[in-house]
C-alpha cells in the first residue's frame, strides 16, 4: 500500500498568468485518515492519488497535526479509519494598489 506523507514546507506554485491572480480559489481534498487509540493520526493519505492539486500537501500536513475523537469498541479505545476526510480552502487574491 502507497502512502503520501505531508513536507514540512509544501511548495506551492505561482500561476505564470496575470489574469488569474485576481480570482478566488477554492480547492477541497479528500483524505483518508488513520486514528489511533488517543485520537492522533498516526497515518493519512490522499483518497483520490490520481488527482493532482497544489494544496495537497498543505492538507496532508495540516490533518497530521489535527486530533480526532476517540472511538469505543466494548468500552476500550480502538484504531479507526475515516475514509474521504473533507479539508477546504479559499485563496483570495491579495488586493493591489
Amino acid at each position: 500500500m502507497s502512502v503520501s506523507h505531508a513536507q514540512e514546507q509544501p511548495e506551492v506554485k505561482l500561476s505564470k498568468h496575470p489574469e488569474t491572480f485576481g480570482k478566488v480559489s477554492n480547492s477541497v481534498i479528500f483524505l483518508d485518515v488513520l486514528v489511533n487509540e488517543h485520537g492522533k493520526v498516526e497515518e493519512v493519505k490522499l483518497s483520490n492519488a490520481e488527482q493532482y492539486n497544489s494544496f495537497n500537501q498543505f492538507a496532508l500536513l495540516r490533518t497530521k497535526k489535527t486530533s480526532f475523537p476517540v472511538k469505543y469498541e466494548q468500552g476500550v479505545p480502538v484504531k479507526y479509519w475515516i475514509k474521504k476526510h473533507k479539508v477546504q480552502y479559499q485563496v483570495k487574491p491579495m488586493k493591489t494598489k
